[in-house]
């Protein structure tokens, strides 16, 4: 099956050090909308991704003398409490049976949406003569409703040969 990706990123440059700017979600993208995808559960998974960054930048912040004594805590805290992926996984167990996917892309704070591709609906096309056919059996069946209203023919010569058309067809 074919697919396509679509990469959102979330805006800003959070830092502990120069302070937390992430600003707000970037909008829905029409794709994933036509994909099928729900704008709350796109935005779950950004607003989880930020929410765990910025959880995680305070921590660093605030406890950096506690990391030089447990390291090993602080490293399952970070690695498995604090988890800025939740938000993709969750939204992957959702989508899985309509093969879409969510990864965040590393470094930074993007994410790439891998949906089915879109499939132009082909047309059948109509064989030439049968076009012919019909457009010559509607002209005939005006050409005769035009000869029934001038009173060339009569009403059961109109339906006579009215079902002989339609027979034909």
């Amino acid at each position: 099956m074919a697919t396509e990706q679509v990469q959102v990123a979330l805006a800003g440059n959070p830092s502990c050090c120069e302070g937390s700017n992430f600003g707000p979600l970037p909008d829905f993208p029409q794709r994933l909308r036509a994909a099928g995808i729900d704008e709350e559960d796109f935005k779950m998974v950004l607003q989880t991704c930020k929410d765990n960054e910025m959880a995680k930048l305070k921590a660093i912040g605030i406890s950096f003398p506690v990391i030089c004594v447990a390291w090993p805590c602080m490293i399952y805290y970070f690695s498995v409490v604090i988890n800025p992926e939740e938000g993709a996984r969750k939204f992957n167990s959702k989508y899985k049976e309509k093969n879409i996917k969510c990864a965040r892309v590393m470094p930074g704070y993007s994410f790439v949406f891998t949906v089915p591709a879109e499939v132009a609906a082909v047309a059948t096309p109509v064989p030439a003569n049968m076009v012919r056919e019909d457009d010559d059996q509607v002209a005939k069946l005006e050409k005769l409703q035009t000869m029934l209203e001038k009173g060339l023919v009569t009403q059961e010569e109109h339906d006579a040969k009215k079902a002989e058309i339609l027979a034909s067809m």
